[in-house]
């Protein structure tokens, strides 16, 4: 259990959490130099039968540093035209409708600030070394036990 844990875990570390989905899609990140690996599972089933993606699953791989620059982009666009929405929703005469403003420019200011800051963290030179050979062994072992 200890040495699969350690493969889970290191796979988690890794992954977007969308268990507040029905079925949510597994999304993990892997990165190995340069090149960085997506990962997406899709393969949900409801009891009716029912699959709830269309997508498939599957995988997609470029350099790092494209993907950087891609997270940026993203990430400039949408604070500033989710800023634009805070402005527009702080200058607006909402009538009876009770709107803290104050929160609402605050809570923007707060979601760039972490944004930011996981993009900082995402342009620093990674210190961990994952061993591969380990990840690669416990996966086939764990692969082969559950055939």
């Amino acid at each position: 259990f200890d040495q699969y844990d350690k493969l889970v875990s290191w796979t988690y570390q890794r992954s977007f959490d969308s268990l507040h989905l029905t079925g949510g899609p597994h999304l993990s990140f892997f990165r190995h130099n340069e090149k960085l690996r997506i990962v997406w599972d899709t393969d949900h089933i409801l009891e009716n039968g029912i699959r709830i993606w269309t997508a498939k699953s599957g995988s997609f791989e470029m350099d790092y540093v494209d993907f950087l620059q891609k997270c940026k982009v993203f990430g400039q666009s949408f604070f500033s035209e989710m800023g634009e929405q805070v402005k527009q929703a702080v200058e607006k005469d909402w009538g009876r409708v009770k709107l803290d403003r104050q929160r609402l420019v605050k809570e923007h200011q707060e979601r760039t600030e972490k944004f930011n800051g996981s993009l900082a963290l995402l342009e620093h030179e990674n210190k961990d070394v994952t061993n591969w050979i380990e990840i690669q062994t416990l996966f086939n072992r764990m692969t082969k036990e559950i055939e």
